[in-house]
């Protein structure tokens, strides 16, 4: 059974949401401060409202609300640079001109490949983008900026860039494993929130799929 049934989802739902093939069917069943609590045939999970829904949406009564059916979307184009032994990463190592409003870039530092999570000198010295770099991924409205090291930028200036990117639409996703195993650089990459009451950070479940 469809874990939709379970929380009342009627068949008039799931047939007009075939409407809409690109999108999974989803029934609220909690807000919370800028997030939703979800559930879809995969399980719970968290979603947040779209930029352009944000954007088009003049009052707070016309957000979805708990009991309500959504159409949700965890699909985005992934593209990846591979920026090994490169201490910090500059717009001179990436193709930008390859970069399309909405993607996911990934950067393979290749720091999770040389010092497993956890290892001391995972945290220590780990590659980092540019400030130049950060501001022109911003400028060309992608969704995600994914790094297989601890962040974006170091020590204090970690928390910063994050905000920085929150701010204008773009959300950083650290500690990814297996970027070695991305032999494309175009690929469909899906991103799913998970509600993890311990993890101090916002935990997500990360697939991308190759095919070539």
């Amino acid at each position: 059974m469809n874990q939709l049934n379970n929380y009342g989802v009627s068949e008039r739902f799931f047939t007009e949401a075939t409407l809409y093939p690109e999108y999974q069917l989803a029934r609220v069943i909690a807000q919370y401060r800028g997030k939703y609590k979800i559930v879809t045939e995969q399980g719970e999970m968290l979603a947040e409202i779209s930029g352009k829904l944000r954007y088009d949406t003049e009052e707070l009564a016309q957000y979805p609300a708990v009991g309500d059916c959504v159409m949700v979307d965890f699909k985005s184009s992934g593209i990846l640079f591979d920026v090994r032994g490169i201490p910090e990463v500059t717009v001179d190592d990436a193709d930008i001109a390859l970069i399309q409003p909405g993607d996911f870039v990934l950067f393979r530092t290749g720091q999770m490949e040389e010092h497993p999570y956890g290892d001391p000198l995972y945290f220590e010295n780990h590659p980092q983008l540019s400030h130049e770099l950060v501001e022109v991924l911003t400028e060309k409205k992608i969704r995600f900026i994914g790094v297989d090291c601890p962040g974006i930028r170091q020590h204090s200036e970690h928390e910063t860039a994050d905000r920085f990117c929150e701010q204008h639409g773009i959300y950083i996703i650290e500690n990814l494993k297996n970027l070695e195993q991305i032999h494309s650089q175009r690929f469909t990459m899906y991103t799913m929130w998970l509600e993890d009451e311990v993890m101090t950070g916002l935990r997500c479940k990360v697939i991308a799929e190759c095919l070539e």
